[in-house]
């Protein structure tokens, strides 16, 4: 199967557990959700344990202890910012990441940036704030937390993306996908039992979030699976998969937006579409 292919039915499962995810929220706090949430993925990825590669050289297992913390802090603050806010305004701002990541790729995998990538950043960037600025009216943009939340949480993402393209040449998909995740697991369940209220809250959050919870898990295992198997494809590179993977932005801003009749729906399509304008321009460049 063709990497692009495999990238799209990416975005699609993407903007799926997207909407599941903004379901539960209304009735959950964000990290009774994300514990439920990594724990059920770690659990529907045992089957395939037998398929773990951990024989690994200790750098890569360090690069895998900090991407988990990464992912963990990325998830945290974006799913704070999900929560509080409208999905149709909170998901294009995901097209900033490949903003981040032309840059760290510029310096630490050589790639080229050109003078049509530059012009996809600036799109990028002012589609990003006329979106913020259009939802917010009269407050400051950059005095709002939760755009504050998702720049940083995008940084964080765009940086364990470059982390993947070191350690896809020496781990497995299965492996890249489940250490993270269960760190991620050990991490939040530390942070329940000390901070909140352990199983209760658990059992609570499976309780409320019901099927759709699962749905949610599901997808984005499945997502997972088919963005890692495109990056594992010779000759494809990170800068290019990430911004086609954008593409569950547009569906979840238009989905979302008609599905929990939020406000500005046709403004934020239009500078969504912009964003990936952007992002098209930097996987053509």
């Amino acid at each position: 199967m063709q990497w692009y292919v495999l990238v799209i039915i990416s975005a699609i499962l993407i903007s799926i557990s997207e909407l599941m995810k903004k379901k539960v929220l209304y009735k959950e706090h964000s990290t009774e959700f994300s514990t439920t949430y990594a724990l059920i993925i770690v659990i529907l990825m045992l089957p395939f344990i037998n398929r773990l590669n951990l024989n690994l050289p200790n750098f890569i297992i360090a690069l895998l202890v900090i991407k988990s913390v990464l992912l963990l802090a990325s998830s945290l603050l974006f799913i704070k910012a999900m929560k509080h806010n409208e999905l149709s305004q909170i998901m294009p701002l995901k097209n900033l990441s490949p903003v981040f990541l032309i840059v760290l790729a510029f310096f630490l995998l050589k790639e080229h940036i050109n003078t049509t990538k530059i012009l996809g950043v600036l799109i990028i960037m002012v589609s990003g704030y006329l979106l913020e600025k259009e939802s917010l009216k009269h407050d400051k943009v950059f005095r709002n937390k939760y755009f504050i939340y998702v720049i940083i949480s995008m940084i964080f993402v765009s940086v364990a993306a470059v982390i993947d393209k070191f350690i896809i040449t020496y781990a497995n998909i299965y492996t890249i996908i489940f250490v993270p995740f269960a760190l991620m697991t050990i991490y939040l369940l530390i942070i329940q039992f000390i901070l909140y209220k352990g199983f209760q809250d658990i059992k609570h959050s499976i309780i409320n979030g019901k099927y759709w919870i699962f749905i949610s898990a599901i997808t984005i295992l499945l997502s997972d699976l088919s963005y890692f198997g495109a990056i594992a494809l010779e000759g494809t590179l990170i800068s290019l998969i990430i911004p086609l993977r954008r593409l569950s932005t547009l569906f979840s801003t238009i989905i979302g937006g008609v599905f929990f009749h939020e406000k500005f729906i046709l403004d934020r399509v239009s500078l969504c579409i912009f964003m990936l304008m952007g992002v098209y321009l930097l996987v053509i460049a």
